[in-house]
């Protein structure tokens, strides 16, 4: 169902456990999509949770324009 893509490229703020943001690509019925969804290690469990973001195919280009705008204003 899910494809890993090497790494993790966030954590999530104010958490109490440890959490980070895995990047996956994986196709649903509206085609395929790109998942940055929060995985956490919890007492006994190790996976992803509800949080995060999952974008179609054809919103990752805006997505990618809006990182790189807000990266020019830090």
């Amino acid at each position: 169902m899910f494809e890993h893509i090497d790494g993790h490229v966030a954590e999530f703020a104010k958490n109490q456990y440890g959490s980070y943001v895995v990047v996956t690509k994986g196709e649903g019925k509206y085609g395929p999509y790109i998942d940055a969804r929060e995985y956490v290690s919890k007492d006994d469990y190790e996976g992803p949770t509800k949080k995060g973001l999952r974008l179609r195919e054809d919103q990752v280009p805006l997505m990618i324009k809006y990182l790189e705008r807000a990266l020019c204003e830090l």
